[in-house]
């Protein structure tokens, strides 16, 4: 097992714990207010850009933070996988080996 690949899964196990538990509930939440406030904004002041677009901006970073996250846990899934194979094909036979890394 490679030490990069162990530490991406152990990461992307504790980002997904995050993500479930703490994290992705609170992203939902600030993501709602702001664009419940985005919604108001608009049908208020429909004239004020610099509003709509503050609030819009702060969604946006909102998302990519998850996203970032979210790619934490996609790359320990990856890596996960990729030890999987590994050692499915270390079980092989040596002479089938060579046919499992084509």
């Amino acid at each position: 097992m490679n030490d990069n690949d162990a530490a991406a899964v152990v990461d992307g196990e504790q980002a997904k714990m995050a993500l479930e538990r703490w994290l992705g509930p609170a992203y939902d939440h600030v993501i709602g207010v702001y664009r419940d406030r985005l919604e108001a904004i608009a049908a208020a002041e429909p004239w004020a850009t610099d509003k709509i677009a503050k609030v819009a901006v702060a969604i946006k970073i909102a998302q990519e933070s998850r996203k970032q996250i979210e790619m934490v846990v996609h790359q320990g899934e990856v890596a996960l996988a990729s030890q999987r194979e590994r050692r499915k094909i270390e079980e092989l036979p040596v002479h089938k080996r060579k046919w499992a890394l084509m």
